[in-house]
This record gives C-alpha cells, structure tokens and sequence, in this order.
C-alpha cells in the first residue's frame, strides 16, 4: 500500500555523493592466519573505544550515546595472532587503555552457530561487548539497557571505519550461543549484546552471493 506522506508531492533529488569511507567497507569472513596483527595496530584499534579525561569531563573517541560507559568489552586474542600479546580472554580497561587478561583459557567455536564457526575460527581476536547494569541502571534506570544497545552498534560501526583504514577486516556477528562461554568471564549480572571477528584481511573477499548463502545453511 502506497503512504500518503501529505504535502503537495513534491520531489527534491538529492546531489549523487559517495563516502569513500564507507564506500569502500566490506565485511570479511576469512583472514590471513599465518600473520599476526602489529602491536601499535592493535593498540589503535582499541583506542576506538578509549575514554578521554580533560579536566575532570569525560568523553570517548566514539559518539556515545548514554554519557557513561555501559558497555564492558571483552577480547579473546587466538595463539600467536596480535604481537606481544598471549592468548587469552582479557578486559578491556577504557580509563587506562590496557587489558586486563581474566582468563587464559582456550576459546573454542563451539559457542559460534554453524555459519560462524568457519570465521572464529580464522580470526585473530573475538570481541564481545556486554551490558553492565550496576554501571549504567542506577543512573539511566531501565533505560540504561536501551543506551547501552545504541553504544554497542555506535561501537561496532566506529570500530569498522579504524579496521578499514588500517588494513584490519571485521565481521560482525551479532548474536552466538554465550552461555558455552560465560563461566570464563568472571562476570556476575553482564548480559551479552554482541559479537565480532577481527583479523587481518584475507586475499578472499566473500562476495553478496556467498553471505546470503551461508546464512541459509
């Protein structure tokens, strides 16, 4: 059914532009294994998510959307995959910019669904973002879950464009079986709001046809 949007049905074609930023983003789903991410890449690629003190008001190096920090980001770095860092789950600590390692544990896939076990699996760091409610509830309220899920996506979005221009591909996976996983993280009252895969670019890009067939599988 065709919406009646009101008005006098007047049309205004807007300029034809590109953003070669984001004309040029791709998502990837295999990386190059026998490389590991450089040290002051990695470092960068975090910075993403740092936050900045300047005279006692605080901000971040992504648009935030609640003012608090209310997302607790977890890594598990593969063997060998970013220079000078071990294999482990840590926390990433966005005041100090530095990870604290909570677990030294093997990670498997089989956490990830069927169609992402292939793309765990040849990553070199997995992300998790996680809601802290003992952060965020006793100011925003209910509402505090809400700003942490807009955060989440501003994260990942602004995460991308950094992988991008810094030769890192990322594959954001979204959702995955967590409760395989969860007694790793030390965590008590953290719920689960996403995933990604990061590593560094393979020579394969997965073209549209191939994405949508996965998904089907």
């Amino acid at each position: 059914m065709k919406r009646d949007l009101g008005g006098n049905g007047q049309t205004v074609t807007l300029k034809e532009s590109e953003i070669p930023q984001i004309a040029k983003r791709r998502t990837w789903r295999n990386f190059e294994e026998s490389k590991a991410i450089e040290f002051n890449v990695f470092s960068k690629l975090m910075s993403t998510f740092k936050q900045r003190n300047q005279n006692g008001k605080y901000s971040y190096n992504y648009a935030s959307a609640g003012g608090l920090y209310p997302i607790d980001t977890y890594l598990y770095v593969k063997v060998d995959r970013v220079e000078n860092i071990d294999q482990g789950l840590y926390y990433y600590h966005p005041c100090s910019h530095s990870l604290k390692l909570i677990n030294s544990n093997t990670i498997d896939g089989s956490s990830s669904y069927h169609k992402n076990k292939e793309i765990f699996n040849g990553s070199a760091v997995s992300i998790y973002f996680l809601f802290n409610p003992n952060v965020s509830m006793p100011i925003y309220g209910g509402n505090g879950f809400y700003y942490a899920v807009i955060d989440t996506g501003i994260m990942v979005a602004t995460l991308t464009q950094v992988c991008e221009e810094n030769g890192i591909g990322l594959c954001s996976i979204g959702d995955m079986d967590f409760k395989r996983i969860e007694s790793l993280f030390n965590i008590a009252n953290q719920k689960f709001l996403h995933s990604i895969e990061i590593g560094i670019k393979g020579e394969k890009l997965m073209s549209f046809e191939e994405i949508v067939s996965n998904y089907k599988k």
